[in-house]
């Protein structure tokens, strides 16, 4: 499954509800969305992993400055099952 926008954000709010944290999602990919497998592909192969590691770092911060004494990461790589 390709995961859209608003899955991950169902996604977060699930985590959320099942303890005590905040939950913030990031944006690595600058807005794009992947439709399927293939050009879900392509944005990870295009990824600009140096920004990416300084977007989590920067959110970990933020979380940091708000309170939170622990902070983690998950990330979401999922493939479609072939038919």
């Amino acid at each position: 499954m390709v995961h859209s926008a608003q899955q991950i954000q169902v996604e977060a709010a699930l985590i959320a509800s099942e303890g005590c944290m905040t939950v913030l999602v990031c944006d690595v990919y600058r807005g794009k969305i992947a439709i399927d497998n293939e050009e879900a592909g392509h944005c990870m192969e295009g990824l600009d992993w140096d920004g990416a590691v300084k977007d989590i770092s920067a959110a970990a911060k933020y979380l940091q400055a708000a309170g939170c004494t622990k902070v983690g990461c998950q990330l979401f790589f999922r493939r479609m099952k072939s038919s």
